[in-house]
């Protein structure tokens, strides 16, 4: 295991073993570190180079980019230009406090499967900066299992995405994609990052935060997002989890995500997920607060969007507050606070409702519309599709207020009242 110190004013015969005797940025070209290897790099220095990392890892024995020097020097910034600034493969991959600059480069980090096909684990990427790079900045391509990934504390901001992720398993049946049922990327935490103003253009994805694709086992807790979106993208959102299983997403910050061409600026999103949680997050001027979603794409077997719980998050100023877009199992809606005003104009709904399969429970919820004169509606609910308000529970606890005689509309034809709006609904079902 060899520790080597890279530095601007490095000399070339320099063996690069300490602090005053460190590599020139020349070495990087061709260096490829083997497992339990660490590379640091002086703070407050910027460094034209663009790393390739593909070799032997050992997940027991990580390789390591980070920082030395003085702790009150910025991080150490990797300018790659046109190309990714570390592209890796393989297990026990560490890097700490480096941050990335791209001037149209693809990634400032990319990750992909081990070589080999085997499974790969233990990665972290911890206080990583990224900025400039036209899919993400930081990247995850999964063909082979990844687990045991870790993002804390980064700041992803100015990028098609910040953290773009893809580990869906499709395999191509016949000209169709097809998902095997198998996610690639498993325990995945994101946390403590920011991912903001991420808007810039790219033909395949962009727009998001943080965009989770094809993970079994995911945390996305503490984060911040806002400004995300564009409207020549085709997607938009300040977290974005798809066809994901077994995932929680607590007290996330997000806001300002305008809506895009395909109706998306979401502030969350769970889409084709199942076996999740949304808790305690708050959403501040988004387009659509919080979205549960189910695409129903060309994908057999499909992950359905089901059993997911939505508690405990306080939604202001946006479009829509909570939707719930064409899902296929129960969901949950528990002691949300979503309050909407629309000025002269607009239109806004606290809950959105259209074509859903499975049963629906609200409990506890506030919901709160006013409007100013002149506004086209301020709806408490929106009910459309084919279904309408059939297959939706409401507690007795939930609470309503607005300023408008008639705050509900059922399948898109007619306002009701409160009494109106509920009587079209079922027996209450108990919640399992």
């Amino acid at each position: 295991m060899t520790t080597l110190y890279i530095s601007p004013t490095g000399r070339a015969d320099a063996d690069g073993l300490s602090e005053a005797n460190p590599w020139p940025v020349s070495n990087l070209t061709n260096f490829r570190p083997e497992p339990g290897d660490t590379v640091r790099l002086i703070g407050g220095a910027s460094y034209p180079v663009a790393l390739e990392w593909f070799g032997p890892t050992d997940p027991d024995r990580p390789i390591t980019l980070t920082r030395y020097g003085d702790p009150g020097l910025p991080n150490p910034v990797i300018a790659s230009g046109n190309r990714r600034g570390l592209w890796c493969a393989g297990s026990g991959i560490v890097v700490r406090d480096v941050d990335f600059l791209g001037e149209g480069g693809e990634a400032g980090i990319e990750v992909s499967s081990d070589l080999s096909g085997s499974p790969s684990r233990n990665l972290s990427l911890i206080g990583v900066g990224a900025t400039g790079y036209v899919m993400g900045g930081i990247v995850f391509n999964a063909s082979a299992p990844i687990e045991g990934i870790l993002i804390q504390r980064c700041k992803l901001n100015g990028n098609a995405n910040g953290l773009f992720m893809s580990g869906a398993g499709v395999k191509d049946v016949g000209g169709v994609l097809t998902l095997t049922g198998v996610n690639m990327l498993r325990k995945v935490s994101v946390m403590d990052t920011e991912a903001s103003d991420n808007i810039l253009f790219n033909l395949a994805s962009c727009g998001n935060g943080l965009s989770l694709a094809g993970v079994d086992g995911l945390d996305v807790i503490g984060n911040r997002a806002f400004g995300n979106g564009n409207a020549n993208g085709t997607t938009g959102s300040g977290i974005t989890v798809q066809q994901c299983r077994d995932f929680r997403v607590a007290f996330n910050h997000t806001g300002r995500t305008p809506q895009g061409p395909q109706g998306d600026g979401q502030g969350i999103v769970a889409n084709s997920s199942e076996r999740g949680e949304i808790s305690c997050n708050v959403s501040d001027r988004d387009y659509i607060g919080i979205d549960i979603h189910d695409d129903r794409q060309l994908f057999e077997p499909h992950y359905v969007s089901r059993r997911i719980i939505v508690r405990n998050n306080v939604i202001r100023g946006c479009t829509v507050g909570l939707q719930l877009y064409r899902s296929r199992g129960d969901v949950w809606f528990i002691a949300n606070d979503v309050e909407v005003h629309a000025g002269s104009g607009e239109y806004k709904k606290c809950l959105d409702i259209d074509s859903p399969d499975g049963l629906i429970y609200y409990q506890g919820n506030t919901l709160r519309a006013t409007a100013d004169e002149g506004a086209l509606a301020a709806l408490l609910i929106e009910a459309a599709g084919h279904r309408g308000l059939e297959g939706a529970w409401f507690g007795e606890d939930n609470r309503w207020h607005s300023s408008d005689a008639r705050p509900f509309k059922v399948r898109a034809e007619y306002l009701v009242t409160l009494a109106e709006a509920l009587a079209v609904v079922p027996v209450p079902i108990p919640a399992a």
